[in-house]
């Protein structure tokens, strides 16, 4: 050993003495040691005061062919995120897949081929967090001790051979819907094997009311998918097909393309919405109209009442009177008439999408609007056999049933966690005690996992090959990007392979086998890089025979809706926009991902407008620095829960809606967040009535982002001060494009002026002279937080926990500040969203106060951090109008890494990951400006970077194409026209920051008749 080593070892012995994690509770006494001892340790701590662990790096003992080390690599795959396949493209950096992307060859992730960029999701990118989820599944367990995979395997398919000479009889088999031909080809081989087995599906989030409301009109198993590029107006009834519902992603996408406004000449598409709970689709309505959903079916036919008195003439076979039960206000009737004449001048260009939650008749009923519309002649609305589907499927009801005349002695379940998952009615916790064997292969070791007889862990969709077919029928491959983490864990293919094949077949096998010998190893390696086989983009419409006359009978059979009161309220209950039905609840990015309407982190709550809290007596809108709300006693059907409340405006007075996915009873980061709506949900409905509330005298803590990082500067002093926000009418918009001038309190020429001059030629220049610069365009932005979500996944960026958000502590670069417009009570209530992340301004307020210039302005215009500089005065943050700047107060990455120790292997290698006791911001994603001029400087001594050569993590992320990143400089860059345009506005520009990230003014196309 050397001096030096020895020496290094006797400063760590020293060091080890000090708690150098300060604590919340230190004391002044302890804190002035503290300080002392690493004052006398020079060099100990030289950022902040934390001391860096050291760490061991190891070569390849054999590097594999065609890789260099810390160069990443992009791969296509296809995955069933949430209720649409998604193509995606995947970043892998040594081996380890660090980051989920769209893929922009998928029509799914890219509906428009004119884009060069695939979409995702927030589940999307959240995904590869669950890949490294160190409470994944890795043993295989019986009656709750660890056995081998193969003796599980082998038990397993003992047990169902021994029901084979009854060719079945007493074997069900329960999987998770999926979209997988492969997977339904082995279900249809195993139910000729076992005819008298029974097959369920488990439907987990109410897309089976879609299905059997359209085979009321076709008689057959199909789906349905929209082409929103080609209608001009939308109706959502009750739908949130923006964010969770059906192929979101590309309707996302496919909506914002028909709203996308460059000039006066531009054409923009109109969207209605009429819903109970205010959901990301209605908030970003040009008019939306708050009802009951029990109302939905009513409203329906009122409005082909009207359509018919427009000229608009009924399908075929329609024999319902054109006579709702219900007895609407004048208000809403006039909202109708104007609804229904907008609909009727733009037939064949309109649609009606109705929410997977209503029952199967009101889907019936929305396609026979369509048929109208001529919507379905145009293409704009199709139907599609589903071929994933068998038709021996049942649903849970008939398992359950089964499960209680003791008509089942062995269950084979796949994924669903059905324990949890599944409504309160079915009671299926208690029937899957009465089964003899239980089989469970899941992801976790969940609740369904601690009641099943033997548990098998499943592979992530990242670990295994697999098959998909969208709703529209494009086919594509899911190929894994690594060997799974854990050697137990079972591809769901060749689980049911053992089960079934006398020699058990590869998961690649099986998925090859799928695609025959049409494919020679050159077409089959060219499909794995598309992510997509180009035979199947082209999708030809079935001809189908409609038959409306179901829908009578089941209108005639509909109650009479109550009208709710403060004594007998309603329910809602919806997937949640962070954890869906409960599959993210173990997700440390999305429990802490506020919602982007009522702000909420790490909970649920009963969800209720002011106007019910007010009358029932409750605080759900804790006081300024408070956290504590009402807790209240819900009675629904016989069933208990009590939960907390919260306040949102645009939910239906006397309604309550909660969201699914909480009250989890595994999982260390799951556990204690939320409240379990499965406790009290039903079958029968995902509405209901006649729901008793009482007060408890309990509170309950809940934490919001929403008064966080207010820009509003003194509290309760009124500010003569531009809008954040600029909006106007599209019409009025047309009359004057230049419309945002008029809030300018500082001439626009000086807010445009540059402080680093351009040159004359760009094209000429130095990389050094090009300019950087983002744009965000209000209109089309839906306020989903994919881009918060990726942003976390590419700057490594750290969750913090609810107490420490209590504390205006979160992380995220990138937030998305909500707004209410107009009368909180009023059904008409309106919403608008607006990202914010840092503005990289020319004349930037936190360069000015840094003692130790750790913040300062690179050459080609961004604000830098130099993280081994900042010493963390935190003068930047107070100087900093915009509030998008964030200190880590502990060591909020150790504690990640402690937490989930196979975290740093999705950690991006080209980012800094950062310490106790430095400020941190976004960078505009410099590890991947830097790496394009890299590349540009290997092609032309220029080193110019082209337009659309570097992509920010938001920006590809974005369902929406919202954000624009590039070149400033270049007059001819995309992002520098737009922000010639009439519509492009700084800021807080009045206060001469000069930010280069500026944004496009929302337009809302209304209707005059209503206004």
């Amino acid at each position: 050993m050397t001096d030096n080593d020895e020496n290094e070892k006797k400063r760590e012995n020293y060091l080890s003495k000090f708690d150098l994690e300060v604590t919340p509770g230190v004391g002044r006494r302890k804190f002035l040691g503290l300080m002392g001892a690493s004052m006398a340790l020079a060099g100990a701590a030289t950022s902040g005061c934390i001391r860096r662990p050291k760490e061991y790096i190891y070569p390849d003992n054999e590097r594999p062919e065609n890789t260099l080390p810390g160069v990443p690599k992009n791969y296509s795959t296809t995955a069933l995120i949430g209720s649409t396949v998604l193509g995606l493209s995947v970043t892998s950096t040594d081996g380890r897949p660090t980051k989920i992307d769209g893929n922009s060859r998928h029509p799914t992730s890219n509906p428009i081929p004119q884009s060069n960029i695939g979409s995702s999701n927030a589940f999307a990118q959240a995904e590869i967090l669950n890949l490294y989820d160190p409470e994944r599944g890795q043993h295989c367990v019986k009656n709750g001790k660890n056995i081998s995979k193969q003796d599980a395997l082998t038990q397993i398919k003992n047990l169902v051979t021994l029901t084979k000479n009854e060719q079945g009889k007493g074997l069900a088999f329960a999987y998770e819907s999926c979209a997988s031909p492969a997977f339904a080809g082995q279900l249809n081989q195993f139910q000729k094997m076992y005819p008298k087995a029974l097959f369920v599906e488990q439907d987990t989030t109410y897309s089976g009311n879609r299905l059997e409301g359209l085979s009321l009109v076709t008689d057959q198993n199909v789906d349905v998918a929209y082409n929103l590029s080609k209608a001009n107006v939308i109706l959502s009834a009750d739908s949130d097909f923006l964010s969770l519902e059906g192929d979101s992603v590309k309707y996302a996408r496919q909506f914002a393309e028909s709203r996308r406004v460059l000039n006066e000449y531009s054409t923009m598409n109109r969207l209605y919405c009429v819903e109970s709970n205010m959901s990301l689709t209605g908030s970003n309505a040009d008019h939306r109209y708050t009802m009951h959903s029990n109302l939905i079916g009513d409203f329906l036919l009122l409005l082909l009442k009207e359509l018919n008195l427009n000229s608009i003439k009924l399908p075929s076979g329609f024999e319902i009177p054109l006579f709702p039960k219900t007895s609407f206000n004048d208000k809403f009737k006039k909202w109708v008439k104007a609804l229904a004449k907008d609909l009727a001048s733009q037939a064949g260009h309109g649609v009606v999408i109705v929410g997977d939650k209503q029952p199967q008749w009101v889907h019936a009923l929305g396609f026979a609007i369509n048929c109208a519309l001529g919507a379905v002649s145009s293409e704009i609305v199709a139907l599609v056999p589903v071929k994933t589907r068998p038709v021996f499927v049942k649903n849970m009801s008939a398992l359950v049933e089964e499960i209680q005349h003791n008509a089942v002695q062995t269950l084979i379940m796949i994924g669903g966690n059905p324990a949890y998952a599944q409504p309160a009615d079915f009671g299926f916790s208690k029937a899957l005690a009465k089964v003899t064997n239980s089989v469970y292969l899941g992801l976790f070791p969940d609740e369904t996992a601690k009641l099943s007889t033997y548990y098998v862990p499943q592979t992530h969709f990242l670990e295994s090959w697999g098959d998909m077919l969208s709703t529209e029928g494009i086919s594509s491959v899911r190929q894994p990007l690594i060997a799974p983490l854990f050697d137990e864990c079972v591809n769901e293919y060749e689980f049911v392979s053992h089960l079934i094949d006398e020699k058990p077949l590869s998961d690649y096998d099986i998925v090859r086998s799928i695609f025959g010998n049409s494919f020679t190893e050159g077409q089959w390696r060219q499909h794995l890089s598309d992510g997509v086989l180009k035979d199947s983009l082209k999708y030809q419409q079935t001809e189908f025979k409609f038959n409306f006359s179901h829908i009578s009978s089941y209108y005639e059979k509909n109650i009479v809706f109550a009208e709710p009161t403060a004594q007998k309220l309603n329910i809602d209950f919806v997937l949640d926009s962070s954890l869906y039905d409960g599959r993210y609840a173990n997700n440390a990015w999305l429990q802490e991902l506020s919602n982007p309407i009522h702000k909420l982190v790490w909970d649920n709550a009963f969800f209720m407008s002011p106007k019910t809290a007010k009358a029932l007596g409750l605080n759900g809108k804790p006081k300024p620095g408070k956290s504590a709300v009402d807790v209240i006693k819900v009675t629904y059907n016989k069933r208990v829960l009590e939960a907390a409340v919260w306040e949102v405006p645009g939910i239906a007075d006397f309604t309550l809606v909660l969201s699914l996915g909480y009250g989890r009873s595994f999982g260390k980061v799951s556990q204690g967040s939320g409240f379990n709506a499965n406790l009290i949900r039903t079958s029968n409905a995902w509405t209901g009535n006649n729901v008793i509330v009482e007060k408890t005298g309990k509170t309950y803590s809940l934490v919001s982002t929403q008064e966080h990082s207010s820009m509003s500067g003194t509290p309760k002093l009124k500010e003569d001060r531009p809008p954040v926000i600029r909006e106007t009418t599209f019409e009025n918009f047309k009359k004057k494009p230049a419309f945002v001038l008029n809030y300018e309190l500082l001439d626009v020429k000086e807010q445009k002026s540059n402080l680093f001059p351009y040159p004359s030629n760009p094209t000429q220049a130095k990389w050094s002279w090009q300019q950087w610069g983002m744009t965000i365009d209000l209109t089309t932005c839906i306020g989903c937080n994919a881009c918060t979500v990726a942003c976390q996944a590419e700057n490594n960026i750290s969750v913090v926990g609810k107490e420490e958000i209590f504390k205006n502590r979160e992380m995220s670069w990138i937030r998305i500040d909500r707004y209410f417009e107009g009368n909180v009570d009023a059904p008409e209530v309106r919403t608008a969203f607006q990202p914010m992340n840092c503005q990289h301004c020319e004349n930037a307020p936190c360069e000015a106060v840094c003692p130790v210039a750790a913040t300062t302005h690179s050459p080609d215009g961004l604000n830098d951090m130099a993280y081994n500089r900042c010493v963390g005065t935190r003068y930047c943050a107070n100087n900093c109008p915009y509030k998008v700047r964030r200190y880590n107060f502990f060591n909020y990455s150790k504690i990640d890494d402690e937490r989930n120790p196979l975290y740093a292997m999705q950690k991006n290698p080209n980012v800094t990951v950062r310490f106790r006791g430095v400020m941190e911001k976004c960078t505009y994603c410099v590890h991947k400006i830097n790496a394009a001029k890299i590349k540009a400087n290997q092609i032309s001594s220029m080193g110019i970077v082209p337009d659309g050569g570097i992509v920010t993590a938001c920006q590809s992320a974005c369902p929406t194409n919202s954000i624009v990143f590039g070149d400033v400089a270049d007059p001819k860059s995309k992002v520098s026209k737009l922000k010639a345009t009439a519509r492009n506005y700084s800021l807080l520009g009045e206060l001469n920051t000069r930010p280069r990230t500026t944004y496009l003014a929302k337009l809302r196309n209304v209707n005059p008749e209503i206004g």
